[in-house]
């Protein structure tokens, strides 16, 4: 479908169109013939017919065509700047009809290949095939999605009008890929060696490309469900250039993973920072369609199985849909429905409705995962900047601002610390089967509150402690002086034991895992302390930059001549920084920095294992800070929690959650997930069932 639904684009249209259509039958659908052109003038005016064809399944899945009245293509594109005022002009069936520039040069595409096939194609576009005027078709081909996308041919994407040097781009990208598929290693050398070297031309072909690669289509939602559903190759086309989708991805993992080398070779030319900072949504995609087998099974499995794991929908694909973009907010879910199990999709059927409030659809989607999956981890989907009631559903049109728990191995390319630890996958993965409910069976219901748009969900939990130390949250240069005070925690319990136990169960916190470093030990605290300061604010300047003192430059020489260097690098400046600021939050009961190591010594670990190791940590502590409880517990929590917010853990819930009492109510606020080491595994409930604990009846508003 189409990536920019807006009302004004469909009256747009429907003035000009409405004298075409009759209504669909129920086993109907339109499809689109483009007629040839009669000039060589490529701006020659589209015509094309628009006619209903039986639309059961195919007579073969294999031969084209595989239908009696021949076959079609999906088409899939960016409505694009001008879809509130189509500004261009096609016939259909003797009528002109206004259409946004984008699909205009998607169609003139489409009618110069046709010129080299004798199989008469026709095509499925959303903007043409469906009467935007008609609210209740509309609503029906929005949960037709998925078999119109999967029962066509192939798909068609198409990018928009050749410009900015586009088909420069689709050929060092069509370059770049054919030689990535002979040898990744040798391409990621080359680069590396022209970093300090590369032509004007190879500097103008690498822009080329991120531009391709950052076209408004990649960051749409609709792409989604268009390209999971579809049966075969994808082509993708700008202008009259051409490349497979399968080809383009080892592409985007390239960038995505060598951003540092290419932002080198290009001088940090302003564009290429933007450019490659924007490259995560081509990653994302990368990343889903590294996983498509895992899909395909989860789609399979959810369509003959009752219940599925919150887990199967949460990578890649509820991810990927917030990171994603919508011009109506109301697409960040309907953009969904072809692909989620069928369960959530009928439950959501009756808010197809573009006139409902959003807090009312994205409310309805996170109650129907929750009802489908018996889960409450979608919880976790939600932003912590979300100011949408009630706060224990998702607002779907912000992006996530942190990385999600537990990690997943091919979303965050772990693949490419190979060699990090022997068991990495392993320990990566097993935080996906431990719950700290302990696989409880979650009891939950949605009562009504006495405002009648918000809904309550009743559960039940253990309240775990409350929250009592506060570290400071990840940050970079300039530290606000003010803010290089933590809050110390008052309790002195320790419940892990002697010092080893302590550090052992920090670097669980510290990485959101409860097996890192088990097995083989992190380099993280092997990292040595760089500057020892007896007044803190000492660590910073006076304008919160990073303070590096003659003697701090020395200790850099002393680390490179041991073997520390790859510590110096990779992120070394963000993560030095947070852990001054850090350095006197006490925690186990010593201070922060009387973890790390003071001498400097030989480095005796792999330089991807400490790469590794200062990546993770920095990925966990986004908009996260460390805390400890009143219990002693050590956790790692959303960003802006406070003193005495309450941490439990609810049925349901893989992770503890921080809540928050609403005044007199006796309902909570949800704040957001916890790591809590030692609560990970089911011990709260374990400790209940030994009359350790209480469980209790909790309302979440």
């Amino acid at each position: 479908m189409s990536h920019q639904p807006v009302e004004e684009a469909r009256n747009a249209m429907a003035y000009d169109m409405k004298l075409l259509y009759r209504p669909l039958e129920m086993d109907e659908i339109r499809l689109v013939t483009i007629e040839a052109a009669q000039t060589t003038d490529r701006k020659e005016t589209i015509r094309c017919s628009l006619r209903h064809y039986p639309f059961a399944l195919p007579l073969s899945s294999e031969a084209v065509p595989r239908y009696d009245w021949g076959d079609y293509i999906a088409l899939s594109y960016c409505w694009g700047w001008d879809a509130r005022n189509p500004s261009c002009q096609i016939n259909i069936d003797g009528h002109l009809c206004n259409v946004t520039e984008s699909l205009e040069a998607a169609l003139q595409t489409l009618r110069g290949a046709q010129t080299t096939t004798t199989i008469p194609v026709k095509f499925w576009v959303d903007a043409l095939c469906i009467n935007q005027s008609d609210s209740e078709e509309v609503k029906a081909e929005i949960l037709r999605m998925r078999d119109i996308y999967g029962q066509a041919a192939s798909v068609y994407v198409h990018l928009g009008a050749e410009s900015e040097d586009s088909d420069l781009g689709f050929k060092f990208m069509y370059k770049t890929s054919k030689a990535l598929s002979q040898s990744v290693e040798s391409v990621v050398q080359e680069l590396f060696n022209k970093r300090m070297s590369a032509t004007d031309l190879e500097k103008k072909a690498y822009i080329a490309m991120l531009r391709l690669l950052n076209r408004p289509y990649w960051q749409r939602v609709w792409v989604l469900q268009e390209m999971a559903m579809s049966r075969g190759s994808l082509t993708v086309a700008c202008g009259v250039s051409e490349m497979y989708l399968e080809d383009i991805l080892p592409v985007s993992r390239f960038v995505s993973l060598n951003a540092e080398s290419i932002l080198i070779l290009l001088g940090f030319a302003p564009e290429a920072v933007q450019l490659l900072g924007m490259s995560i949504t081509l990653h994302c995609y990368t990343s889903m369609w590294a996983t498509r087998g895992r899909k395909d099974r989860t789609l399979q499995r959810t369509a003959l199985e009752p219940r599925a794991k919150y887990l199967d929908l949460r990578q890649p694909l509820l991810t990927l849909a917030q990171s994603a973009q919508a011009t109506k907010p109301h697409d960040n879910v309907y953009g969904l429905l072809g692909i989620v199990p069928a369960p959530i999709r009928d439950e959501m059927s009756s808010y197809i409705d573009y006139n409902l409030p959003i807090a009312t659809v994205f409310t309805a989607f996170s109650k129907a995962i929750i009802t489908f999956t018996e889960d409450l981890d979608v919880i976790f989907a939600k932003s912590f900047a979300q100011t949408m009631a009630p706060s224990w559903a998702t607002d779907w049109s912000l992006v996530i601002d942190r990385a999600t728990f537990p990690h997943d191995w091919v979303f965050y390319n772990y693949d490419q610390f190979d060699g990090a630890y022997d068991d990495l996958q392993k320990v990566i993965e097993s935080s996906s089967f431990y719950r700290a409910d302990g696989g409880r069976k979650l009891k939950f219901s949605f009562i009504p509150s006495n405002s009648p748009d918000l809904l309550l969900l009743k559960c039940s939990g253990i309240s775990i402690g409350e929250i009592d130390g506060l570290g400071l949250p990840l940050t970079t240069a300039p530290v606000p002086l003010t803010r290089t005070e933590p809050i110390q925690p008052n309790s002195t319990l320790n419940p892990y034991g002697d010092d080893q136990a302590v550090a052992r169960a920090l670097i669980h916190t510290l990485f959101g895992n409860p097996t890192w470093g088990d097995t083989v030990g992190a380099a993280l605290f092997r990292i040595p302390w760089i500057a020892q300061r007896e007044n803190p604010v000492d660590y910073f300047t006076s304008d919160g930059q990073l303070n590096l003192t003659k003697d701090d430059i020395e200790r850099f020489t002393q680390l490179r001549a041991r073997g520390w260097e790859t510590a110096l690098g990779n992120n070394f400046f963000m993560f030095e920084f947070w852990r001054r600021t850090m350095s006197q939050f006490r925690i186990g009961g010593k201070r922060f920095q009387d973890y790390f190591d003071t001498e400097v010594v030989d480095c005796s670990y792999p330089s991807v294992r400490i790469k590794l190791d200062v990546a993770t940590v920095m990925g966990a502590h986004g908009s996260r800070c460390l805390i400890t409880l009143d219990t002693g517990h050590f956790g790692l929590a959303p960003h802006h929690v406070e003193r005495g917010d309450q941490v439990f853990v609810l049925q349901g819930s893989s992770l503890p959650l921080v809540l928050r009492p609403v005044g007199e109510t006796g309902q909570f606020r949800v704040i957001g997930e916890c790591f809590v080491d030692g609560y990970w595994n089911g011990e709260a409930f374990d400790g209940a069932e030994r009359g350790g604990f209480e469980i209790e009846e909790v309302v979440l508003c």
